[in-house]
């Protein structure tokens, strides 16, 4: 006890009692004499790098000076290309690159996409053609030096490598290389299994813009999210800050930003798209028509229309081939597409919209009910995802390493649902969720889902039983749903048989029909004529709906058709329901009154079946230059 009243006696380094005060002004001078040490430490080792540094390059400097150039022809500016001779000079491209060409010299044509220096006498380059990657590397080799040691032995002197060092990024370049296989694969470059000993290089043409938007290496990272939702600039957790370009910087740079390995893979597959739809319907007798996009009437009604001045009247620009396609029908083609552009005044923001987009329209004739348009289309599309699957490997496993989402699956027949069945499948998935979790509304679902988001914001350490074990029953069946989708299920509990499909209840659908069906494409059948357009035929068989369907990739639609009205008094009279003056669509109607064949057809959006097919979040992604209600440029 007396022991623990003692007070606490304070010495400095000499062993003289002093005060407390005292004691601690001595720490803390200590403290900062050690501080000041390892600065200046510190200092000293820098200013020692410093002098290395600069004693290095001046070393380098003399070398290089004193250097006699022995590969002058080997690099250089190439002269301005005016057609002024040719060669004939072989080209190989990235991809042609195999086994066969090792040991081997080549030329490539690419753009210089990065460098990074190793010292005076090495630099690694990546040359990027198209959406192919590969390494190059140049090291210092002076033959007649005896003395002289190199990687790979391959002629190269000072300047050439200075030379090298100063080609611009994004530069477009010839190098001619030595094909050799690397000890180990080059992970950072698509072509890994090869690296290019540099012999030569020729820049044809040198960027000139002193700094570049960004670097493709951070427009290139996967993003989390893979949605609605833009990146941050920056994103913080790591150590180090990881740069992030947003999509409109993106765009505000498109020409720039459309060279990235990603973008030539989404547009080759874009372009696939329009091939595979057009040889197929080729194949089946369908002939590709070509129709005015400056017309008379609004298409489809309503006020979703671009208006222009064409000259003393009003004209408008076409929110679809429509009434034409039906026309060609009339003049019995039977069966006639389109691949052209698409209207829409529609201001909506969203990540699915845009006001100007690419139509694969089709239309055709049929004998006795218009299943059998629905058959083809079923064809059409299972030979499109076959086809993408087995013939583009490359291009989606390079779409795929930004954007790593599930690869897509479909059925050889594809799933083919009634509206009012689909309806009945949500509510269904409801009760099977509520089931599943062990509740009785959907309302206790939404309290235990913003119980355990404040249970995480707090960060909770002694979460209660039953919200641990909830949440192991939402981790179970995330699979299929996450929390935001069961954040809609009042919405989808609620929908009528007669209700349109919202954006949100399509979502739900689409991982409902994933869940239970295991495909990502499906056809919903018979939707609510309230729902669709004038010239839509109604179901002779149940009121209220008609001979109309949609189709859908990963719960988003992509195609809406439908059977056409022929008739031409029902027709008019249709039009006129639906609020349209049948003077302002005569031409239109005239069509229909020398007898027509009952027909059906439907429109697809090619962007939504490119940005659905990889799951890119946003359709602007999957369109050259989009426009959208805030983008007229570039």
């Amino acid at each position: 006890m007396a022991d623990q009243n003692k007070e606490k006696v304070f010495k400095d380094d000499d062993g003289n009692v002093i005060s407390k005060e005292e004691f601690l002004k001595l720490k803390k001078a200590k403290a900062e004499a050690v501080k000041a040490r390892k600065a200046q430490e510190a200092a000293e080792r820098a200013e020692k790098l410093r002098l290395e540094q600069e004693a290095k390059k001046a070393k380098e400097e003399e070398e290089f000076n004193n250097e006699v150039d022995f590969v002058t022809d080997m690099y250089g500016d190439l002269p301005l290309n005016q057609s002024q001779s040719r060669e004939y000079k072989k080209f190989t491209k990235l991809l042609e690159i195999d086994d066969s060409m090792v040991n081997e010299t080549i030329t490539i044509r690419g753009r210089v996409q990065n460098k990074r220096i190793v010292s005076g006498k090495k630099i690694f380059l990546i040359l990027r053609q198209q959406n192919s990657t590969a390494q190059c590397v140049v090291s210092y080799y002076n033959p007649n030096d005896e003395n002289a040691k190199s990687d790979n032995k391959i002629p190269a002197s000072l300047h050439m490598i200075r030379y090298i060092q100063n080609i611009p990024t994004e530069s477009l370049v010839d190098i001619v290389g030595f094909v050799v296989k690397p000890t180990n694969k080059v992970k950072s470059c698509t072509l890994s299994d090869y690296e290019l000993q540099i012999k030569g290089a020729f820049t044809v043409s040198k960027t000139t813009k002193a700094k570049l938007p960004y670097t493709f290496e951070s427009a290139s990272r996967p993003d989390e999210k893979f949605i609605k939702e833009e990146p941050t600039d920056m994103r913080r957790g790591n150590k180090e800050q990881v740069v992030r370009v947003t999509l409109d910087t993106c765009l505000n740079n498109r020409v720039y930003d459309l060279r990235t390995i990603t973008n030539h893979a989404i547009f080759k597959i874009q372009a696939a798209v329009c091939r595979i739809f057009r040889n197929f319907l080729d194949s089946k007798g369908f002939t590709e028509i070509h129709t005015p996009k400056l017309i008379g009437a609004a298409s489809e009604g309503g006020a979703s229309v671009f208006e222009v001045k064409y000259f003393n009247i009003k004209a408008y620009l076409a929110q679809s081939p429509q009434f034409y396609k039906q026309m060609m029908i009339s003049s019995d083609f039977e069966r006639v597409y389109e691949i052209g552009p698409v209207f829409r005044a529609e201001n909506s923001n969203t990540h699915r919209h845009l006001t100007e987009f690419t139509g694969l329209d089709l239309e055709m004739s049929f004998n006795e009910h218009y299943h059998e348009v629905l058959d083809l289309f079923d064809e059409l599309f299972v030979n499109l995802f076959t086809e993408l699957k087995e013939k583009y490997v490359y291009e989606i496993s390079i779409v795929q390493k930004q954007f790593p989402v599930p690869a897509f699956e479909f059925l050889p027949k594809s799933l083919r649902l009634k509206f009012k069945d689909a309806v009945k499948l949500l509510k269904d998935e409801v009760v099977y969720i509520k089931q599943k979790i062990g509740v009785e509304t959907v309302d206790d679902i939404l309290k235990l889902i913003s119980d355990i988001e404040e249970d995480e914001k707090k960060k909770a350490k002694n979460r209660s039983k039953k919200l641990k074990e909830i949440k192991e029953l939402l981790n179970e069946i995330k699979e299929s749903y996450d929390l935001e989708d069961f954040k809609d299920l009042k919405e989808a509990e609620s929908m009528g048989e007669f209700d349109d499909l919202s954006t949100k209840n399509e979502r739900f659908l689409g991982k409902a029909v994933k869940r239970n069906y295991k495909t990502d494409f499906y056809m919903l059948d018979k939707f609510p004529k309230a729902v669709r357009p004038f010239y839509t035929m109604e179901d002779p068989e149940k009121d209220g709906y008609s001979n109309s369907y949609d189709f859908f990739m990963r719960g988003e639609e992509i195609m809406s058709g439908a059977q056409r009205i022929h008739d031409p008094e029902m027709l008019r009279k249709s039009a006129i329901d639906h609020g349209i003056d049948p003077t302002t669509i005569q031409g239109y109607l005239d069509a229909f009154e020398y007898g027509v064949s009952p027909h059906a057809g439907g429109g697809i959006g090619l962007e939504r079946i490119v940005m659905l097919y990889f799951g890119l979040g946003q359709v602007k992604r999957a369109s050259l230059f989009p426009r959208d209600p805030s983008r007229l440029y570039p």
